[in-house]
């Protein structure tokens, strides 16, 4: 039988009480970040199956000379892409594989056949895309298939 909230508070974690926790804990984290010079936000959450407990994997970055957050995915990006014959003007593009839309946000080149980091535009969600496919779609690779 669910369990209902008494006066707003939590009695069950779920998946839609970890979206109103995610929502509490990135407002609480904001004033932190603000006084530190730092974003904070609440990345991955998992719930136990007895709905009783969360754990909350927290990120966070310095803030550069502009206020905004340093991405570290960006800053890979900048220092590594041409390991990868991309050029920094390739983060932030919009490129379509198999049929879905992803912005190029970052690179990771310790993941030689994933490297690049995509966000699908369509709800935001990260993907680690093929250096291959990523490449070809650019037209800076060819696909030599028969």
């Amino acid at each position: 039988m669910k369990k209902r909230a008494r006066n707003g508070k939590i009695t069950e974690i779920n998946h839609p009480e970890c979206e109103r926790i995610r929502d509490a804990v990135d407002a609480a984290l904001k004033e932190t970040g603000e006084r530190l010079g730092m974003t904070f936000r609440a990345g991955n959450m998992s719930y136990d199956p007895d709905g009783l407990s969360v754990t909350i994997k927290l990120a966070g970055s310095v803030d550069g000379e502009d206020g905004e957050a340093v991405d570290p995915m960006v800053q890979e990006f900048k220092r590594h892409c041409d390991q990868f014959d991309l050029r920094p003007d390739h983060l932030g593009k919009e490129i379509k594989l198999e049929g879905t839309t992803f912005r190029i946000v970052g690179l990771k080149p310790r993941s030689p056949k994933f490297p690049i980091i995509g966000q699908r535009v369509s709800d935001g969600k990260r993907f680690k895309l093929p250096l291959k496919g990523v490449q070809i779609v650019l037209g800076i690779a060819f696909d030599l298939k028969d």
